[in-house]
């Protein structure tokens, strides 16, 4: 794996760059219009959803990419639920299906 890449679950990845962005688990519940700080609290302890870690990832300024394992040029960056966007814009602005 390159320096920038690292095996995680979504949750610890969402936890690190929570941190990084020096943000409190608050300030994110109430951007992202959860009534209490435990709803995000829960989501990260729990199982996340992709569109909840997509929505996360967005606010904190990082993107979700897929990329295949067996053919490194080939990625997508993941810009909300259900919709991907390959990295050199073949896919751009089409619906997965």
């Amino acid at each position: 794996m390159a320096n920038n890449e690292c095996a995680a679950p979504m949750s610890q990845i969402i936890k690190k760059a929570i941190k990084q962005q020096q943000i409190s688990q608050q300030q994110l519940a109430e951007r992202l219009g959860y009534k209490t700080q435990s709803a995000i609290s829960e989501r990260l302890r729990g199982d996340l959803r992709v569109g909840t870690a997509i929505k996360i990832l967005d606010y904190l300024g990082y993107d979700m990419i897929i990329v295949d394992r067996n053919d490194r040029e080939n990625s997508w960056k993941v810009v909300e639920p259900k919709t991907l966007t390959q990295s050199d814009g073949i896919l751009k602005g089409e619906s997965d299906q």
